[in-house]
């Protein structure tokens, strides 16, 4: 199972995921595009590309699909795997489906939870009789214990089981992540680090999230320990050096969660191949 850190465009983020020698890692094409980033300069194992369409429009601005699918073409050899340019409508959103796959490129289409409670059925069959991966989005803010989000995913893994690649958009909770046989999905929950000055520790099967808003004296040496919650604060007074330091343990904390999922499925029979 692989869990990509989103957040890998640009700014601050992108370098805590530098410094944390991360190898899994989700990039934004409009973040990426708009700051003219090259990605052969990244250092990562594997990365996503999502379109960024959700940020483009909240932003009032246009992806045009042809200069998305010029941007996959040209750094192909650098991205692991890229997501369909989602629309708000389902028509346009299956129009840039076929037209990347016009020009030779094989996006991951993602079927979204409103599209399942619009019962769009055949959309989701289409899908899965085509591709040997798919995504689903639009969960990220749907609470955990809302009973139509089991019921949208007990749906989705009957039909994929094992046989089809499933990458969840926004999806890392532990509860999903051990009762769904994901093949990988992402998170920005990291940067909690740096947005809230919380700390994530995994330890067992499950993430400790530590509040660090207060301050607490340390000895420098036991900086970046795992077993240290309290290793993130008074060690350089700039609010940078801070929040560096809290994302990084976040950061190795996932690597953690990641390792621990991946051998809970291959212990249950699933175990992905590339």
């Amino acid at each position: 199972m692989i869990i990509f850190l989103a957040g890998a465009s640009t700014g601050e983020a992108l370098r805590y995921l530098i410094e944390a020698k991360a190898k899994h890692v989700l990039s934004s094409y409009y973040y990426l595009e708009k700051n003219k980033i090259d990605l052969k300069k990244f250092p990562f194992k594997k990365i996503f590309l999502d379109s960024g369409g959700y940020t483009a429009r909240i932003q009032n601005k246009k992806i045009l699909v042809k200069n998305y699918g010029k941007f996959i073409i040209k750094n192909k050899k650098y991205i692991h795997s890229f997501a369909n340019l989602d629309l708000t409508e389902t028509k346009g959103t299956i129009k840039n489906q076929e037209y990347l796959e016009k020009i030779g490129l094989k996006p991951i289409p993602v079927f979204h939870f409103d599209e399942w409670k619009a019962k769009k059925f055949k959309l989701f069959s289409d899908y899965i009789t085509r591709h040997d991966k798919i995504a689903i989005g639009g969960i990220a803010g749907v609470p955990a214990k809302f009973k139509d989000l089991e019921k949208f995913l007990n749906f989705v893994f009957r039909h994929t089981k094992d046989k089809i690649k499933v990458h969840g958009f926004g999806i890392t909770g532990s509860k999903i992540l051990k009762t769904y046989p994901f093949y990988s999905a992402d998170s920005t929950s990291w940067l909690i680090g740096a947005q809230y000055a919380k700390l994530f520790r995994f330890k067992g099967q499950k993430f400790i999230i530590i509040s660090v808003g207060r301050k607490i004296k340390i000895e420098k040496e036991k900086l970046l320990k795992l077993d240290n919650p309290y290793q993130y604060i008074n060690v350089d007074k700039t609010m940078r050096k801070k929040n560096s330091i809290r994302c990084i343990q976040n950061i190795r904390a996932y690597q953690e969660y990641e390792k621990f999922i991946t051998r809970l499925w291959k212990i249950k029979g699933i175990e992905w191949k590339e």
